[in-house]
């Protein structure tokens, strides 16, 4: 927080122009939807213990060291006021070397937090879980995870106006309400620009719907590829919704195993729309030159790995067209990207 927000976002969007640079496309002025403080909706910090006692703690970026804190001022107030004050006496009985996970979304019409915790070296299991139902049944929490048990509520809502989207505490979920809100807003007029008439879109990466309850919105059909599997049973219960009205298929398998039996069977897709992990698709872009679609749109959290795979699309007969940098982590190096390539 000792640099300001304008030079945080000239940073970034100096960055992402860099990254793709080789590229061609365009990219266009950075957005920036998120505040600048209590943004975060979750969060996982580590417990370290010391002379003062057990502490919450996060990783020091390119080193082993944790840094202790009593306070994050990113963070959702309500998150911060459980993590940090209610929940303090959770924190001792998790153990040096344990951490607790943190997610706040809706649960009975009211934000509510939701934890999920992995045990120290020193933890008592019974005293851990003893004191995660006392903060439910206070009305502190509304669920936890611990290992294999859920103790109350199993998810809370994070979907916002876009429609239910369950998370839990230990899953993915996308760091602030923009990414739930904004973002799948973007990547659905992408898709929709480049067609007249409902597209039938393949989405991978698909996690639990957040893009695609956009897609849908669009009124094609949707080819939902996700190999993670509470990920894919929450797509699954999304296509058996009223609002999925038969259009989504889902296919609950890893990516790189979906693949190669799509282009066996030859399914018809317009679109490809994919949101991969941190390292990017350099291993399936072969297969999608292989598919049918003449548009692609390229969901992004590191603008190097972008880069690279923008250009050996290119060997592919796809031409990247935009990118549009998102700013949905403030005081971070993250930026979220969506690129948009046709041929």
């Amino acid at each position: 927080m000792h640099v300001s927000r304008t030079a945080q976002l000239s940073a970034k969007q100096s960055w992402v122009t860099r990254a793709v640079r080789h590229s061609g496309a365009v990219v266009l002025p950075m957005m920036a939807p998120t505040p600048e403080q209590h943004y975060r909706i979750r969060a996982k910090l580590g417990v370290m213990t010391g002379s003062g006692g057990a502490k919450l703690s996060f990783a020091i970026s390119r080193s082993g060291e944790r840094q202790p804190i009593a306070a994050c001022p990113v963070l959702d107030e309500k998150l911060s006021s459980v993590l940090f004050v209610k929940a303090a006496r959770l924190t001792s009985l998790i153990g040096s070397g344990g951490s607790v996970s943190a997610l706040v979304g809706q649960h009975e019409g009211q934000p509510r937090v939701q934890l999920a915790v992995e045990l120290g070296r020193s933890a008592h299991r019974p005293q851990v879980s003893a004191e995660l139902q006392r903060l439910i049944d206070e009305g502190t929490l509304c669920g936890a995870i611990l290992g294999p048990d859920v103790l109350g509520a199993a998810s809370v809502d994070i979907g916002g106006e876009l429609g239910p989207l369950a998370a839990s505490a230990d899953g993915f979920a996308q760091a602030s309400e923009p990414g739930h809100s904004l973002l799948p807003k973007l990547v659905q007029a992408a898709v929709a620009a480049g067609h007249g008439t409902p597209p039938a879109v393949l989405e991978l990466y698909a996690g639990s719907g957040n893009l695609t309850r956009a897609l849908l919105g669009l009124g094609g059909t949707v080819l939902a590829v996700e190999g993670e599997p509470r990920a894919a049973a929450r797509l699954r219960e999304l296509a058996q919704s009223p609002r999925a009205e038969q259009r989504l298929t889902v296919r609950p398998v890893a990516v790189e195993r979906a693949l190669p039996e799509l282009l066996r069977d030859g399914p018809r897709c317009d679109t490809i729309v994919l949101d991969p992990p941190r390292g990017g698709a350099r291993p399936i872009v072969p297969m999608l030159g292989a598919l049918s679609a003449r548009r692609i749109v390229y969901v992004s959290c590191d603008a190097m790995t972008l880069g690279r795979d923008l250009g050996e699309l290119q060997h592919f007969g796809f031409t990247p067209r935009t990118v549009q940098p998102i700013d949905l982590m403030p005081h971070t190096a993250e930026v979220e990207c969506v690129a948009v390539l046709d041929r």
